[in-house]
């Protein structure tokens, strides 16, 4: 594990948050469809990052 790592996973990080904030403006229905296809983007791109 370096720094470079750990600093893409913090980028990862913040890019959720501000997702998960834009999709706060949204319908309900639209918020919870897009929060679970971004949680699942931003698995496999941690997984990507970890491989």
């Amino acid at each position: 594990m370096n720094d470079e790592w750990f600093l893409r996973l913090a980028v990862v990080m913040t890019r959720e948050n501000i997702k998960g904030f834009a999709c706060l403006m949204e319908s309900d229905e639209e918020y919870r469809r897009r929060r679970a296809w971004l949680r699942l983007l931003g698995l496999m791109e941690t997984w990507a990052l970890i491989k």
